[in-house]
This record gives structure tokens, C-alpha cells and sequence, in this order.
């Protein structure tokens, strides 16, 4: 069963390579900075 870290992360990828496209790099740099933030207080409950 896949993890929902895994998810996270595999729906990340798809959603970087759909947007990639269209968003700036700083823009990109905001939703991998968002994603850390999240995964990291999924740890630390």
C-alpha cells in the first residue's frame, strides 16, 4: 500500500512536470518550500 508521503511525492512530480511549463522558478521554489513545511510537521505530530 502506497504511503501517503509516496502520494505526496508522486503527485508533486506529476504537478511539477504539468506546471513547469507555465510557472516561474521562484514559483516552483514556493511549492517545493510549501511541501517541506508540510511534510515536515506530518513528522513531528
Amino acid at each position: 500500500m502506497e504511503t501517503f508521503q509516496d502520494w505526496v511525492h508522486d503527485a508533486r512530480i506529476d504537478f511539477e512536470e504539468k506546471l513547469s511549463r507555465a510557472l516561474k522558478p521562484e514559483e516552483i521554489d514556493f511549492l517545493k518550500w510549501m511541501e517541506e513545511q508540510f511534510v515536515h510537521t506530518q513528522i513531528h505530530k
